[in-house]
């Protein structure tokens, strides 16, 4: 797989990916940490943390090591596309939703980035269980931050 070769569905299929290995991991019960999903050069995707669970390290310096870590494949010639996920407070107190799973996509001459809003909402008759609800995806303006040159 080449460069060139990343369409517009392949990326549309990474965000949707991402999306669903965050909402699945905290399903799970397991805390959100920024991590990465790489679209390596043979077209496999993998996802990847930098961060154990149990990590007392910032959130944003986890996100820092990611990025790094992703702009340093891209410049290797390692990877051909890569989404960053890190969960985010929406600031807009007027929205339903309070907390979101950022995503950032980017391919060479592709970039996108979207929230995913979501809200957990405790079960009325089980204090232990919850739902996630989930809204819709909003588009956030955005800079390169993995394929910068």
């Amino acid at each position: 797989m080449s460069e060139s070769e990343v369409s517009e569905d392949q990326m549309a299929l990474l965000l949707q990916g991402s999306r669903q290995f965050a909402f699945e991991q905290m399903s799970a019960g397991r805390r959100l940490l920024p991590f990465a999903a790489r679209v390596k050069t043979d077209g496999e995707i993998e996802f990847v943390s930098f961060a154990k669970e149990d990590s007392e390290q910032p959130l944003e310096e986890i996100y820092a090591v990611t990025q790094q870590a992703m702009a340093q494949q891209a410049k290797d010639g390692v990877i051909v596309a890569a989404s960053l996920v890190a969960a985010v407070q929406i600031q807009d107190p007027a929205k339903e939703f309070e907390q979101a799973i950022r995503i950032h996509l980017e391919a060479p001459g592709f970039v996108r980035q979207v929230l995913a809003p979501y809200a957990i909402v405790p079960d009325a008759e089980d204090a232990n269980t919850a739902s996630i609800n989930l809204g819709e995806m909003i588009p956030v303006a955005c800079e390169a931050e993995v394929f910068t040159g």
